[in-house]
Parts: structure tokens; C-alpha cells; sequence
């Protein structure tokens, strides 16, 4: 645990610096308590309406919370994206992936999943491309 010293002024409030970690102020010290945060990804999706054939689509994963370092994968019908012809994905930064097709085809379709890993956890997001 870490303490900081702070102003008397603050006694007795709490507050939260974020969302894995809680600041309580007692007397002249902030006790700070970090708790071991799994991944969340945000929701996603290719959209309300089927994708075209030739049309450009792409899907962002967002890890929105979590303890970092993260690894962040893609999988297509649960393969690994990196063995799959005309799908591109990129890591953006520690939270954010993002998967393209410049042009889909029938041999496209099917279900997208983010996965995502930290040394607490790991979880999975999954989205349906439709033609």
C-alpha cells in the first residue's frame, strides 16, 4: 500500500481515482488500495444492416478497463485471425485493436471475436458479419 501525505482539509473523505483504484483519507495520509482488474471490452458490432460484397468494414476492440499489460487477439469461427486470407488487424496503443476487411466476400462471413488477456484474466467479445 502506498501513502501520500495530504491536506487536513480532506479528512475523512473518500473518493475514487479510478476505477480500480480507492483513495480513503485518514488523518494526513491517503491509504491507496489497488484491486487486480480483469479486462472488459466495449460492445461492437459491423453494423444493423448485411455488408455488401467488395464493401470496406472494420470493428474496433476496446479493452475500456483492466489491469495493463494486456494481449489482445482476434479470432474468425474460433481461428486465429493471423491464418485467415484478406482480414487485417492493428494494435492501437495499449486498449484498442482494430480489425479490416477492404473488401468482403462470402468467405467472410461469419463470427469475429476480441479476446483479451492481463495476468488476472481473460475474457471475449463477439461480433456476427452478415452479407
Amino acid at each position: 500500500m502506498e501513502q501520500l501525505p495530504v491536506d487536513t482539509k480532506e479528512k475523512g473523505k473518500e473518493c475514487a481515482a479510478l476505477p480500480f483504484v480507492k483513495r480513503i483519507i485518514k488523518g494526513h495520509t491517503i491509504v491507496k488500495q489497488k484491486y487486480n482488474v480483469a479486462p472488459k471490452i466495449a460492445h461492437f458490432d459491423f453494423g444493423d444492416e448485411p455488408a455488401n460484397f467488395e464493401d470496406s468494414v472494420s470493428v474496433n476492440c476496446l479493452v475500456a478497463s483492466g489491469d495493463l499489460p494486456l494481449d489482445i487477439e482476434w479470432g474468425f469461427n474460433d481461428y486465429p485471425i493471423n491464418s485467415y486470407s484478406g482480414v487485417n488487424t492493428s494494435k492501437m496503443g495499449k486498449r484498442l485493436s482494430v480489425l479490416m476487411i477492404d473488401s468482403v466476400n462470402a468467405r467472410h462471413v461469419g463470427n469475429y471475436t476480441c479476446k483479451a488477456r492481463n495476468l488476472w484474466a481473460s475474457t471475449a467479445y463477439t461480433a456476427q458479419l452478415i452479407c
